[in-house]
């Protein structure tokens, strides 16, 4: 999971694959997630260039990998976040 981030499941217009995606709805400063730039209203749309809509798909996608880099959305930006 993503330490010290409090997640939701999303439904929002203009997302890619179902208009669906993980909205960080807090992170905890000095957290982790925090430390490696997720910010809340962010939207996790995919780990490693694989999509992901759910909470548990994103627990999945992170515990399988190695190098993890998050794909957001953040405002009108879409943004990679290396966590490891």
């Amino acid at each position: 999971e993503l330490n010290g981030a409090s997640l939701v499941e999303v439904e929002r217009r203009g997302l890619p694959e179902n208009n669906r995606a993980v909205l960080v709805n807090g992170v905890e400063a000095g957290t982790p997630a925090f430390q490696h730039g997720v910010r809340p209203g962010d939207l996790i749309i995919g780990v490693n260039q694989r999509r992901v809509t759910t909470v548990p798909e994103l627990g999945k996608a992170l515990r399988a990998s190695g190098r993890v880099a998050l794909n957001v959305v953040r405002g009108d930006f879409l943004l990679t976040i290396q966590l490891r």
